[in-house]
């Protein structure tokens, strides 16, 4: 009986970790897009298309998701 409560407290408390971790995350993409929306070439002053962004970023989801 302590045994399920302390369980249940600690799934509790996981569900909180786990669900700030993906509001970080979200954030921390966000972030990156807007940064690379904003990156242009030295060279030729051309920026990156969002295209090719969500291709480079979906491909990092990948990598990074087991």
């Amino acid at each position: 009986m302590h045994y399920e409560t302390t369980t249940s407290d600690v799934h509790v408390h996981l569900g909180e970790r786990v669900k700030r971790a993906n509001d970080i995350r979200d954030a921390f993409n966000s972030f990156k897009f807007e940064v690379a929306r904003s990156a242009e070439n030295s060279r030729t002053g051309k920026t990156i298309s969002e295209r090719v962004i969500g291709e480079k970023m979906a491909a990092e989801d990948i990598k990074v998701t087991p």
